[in-house]
């Protein structure tokens, strides 16, 4: 059962060293703030999807998506000088819309809630 694990701590290696890695790679460009949200990996550790999000910068997120996409061949060699494994996955970079999501909905209930007080405050009038 030892290897049912595995595809998990590999893609919370991946993770933590992807967000370094493009730290450093991004830190010229005008993407803002980009995060790993998250990285899954297959079982056969072949491959990983590292999902991405990005908050204040100029590019979009196809661009961004593109961009990363295209340095993938570099960013797979960091990630191999940088973990001890046997075989570095092929990372496929995805846009993570959570966060943004997450703004939005809170944006929407405080809208909510302020109209809510604003009707509460006239049928009380």
């Amino acid at each position: 059962m030892q290897g049912v694990d595995r595809p998990r701590r590999v893609g919370e290696m991946i993770k933590r060293e992807l967000a370094a890695i493009l730290r450093r790679e991004l830190q010229e460009t005008s993407t803002g703030i980009v995060s790993v949200t998250g990285v899954d990996v297959s079982r056969d550790l072949r491959y990983a999807t590292a999902y991405i999000s990005a908050l204040g910068g100029a590019k979009s997120q196809g661009t961004l998506i593109d961009l990363l996409s295209e340095q993938a061949a570099s960013i797979r060699y960091a990630l191999g000088q940088s973990l001890n494994l046997r075989f570095t996955p092929n990372i496929r970079f995805c846009y993570d819309r959570t966060i943004e999501e997450g703004v939005r909905l809170s944006r929407l209930i405080s809208d909510a809630n302020a109209h809510r007080v604003k009707d509460d405050i006239e049928d009380g009038a």
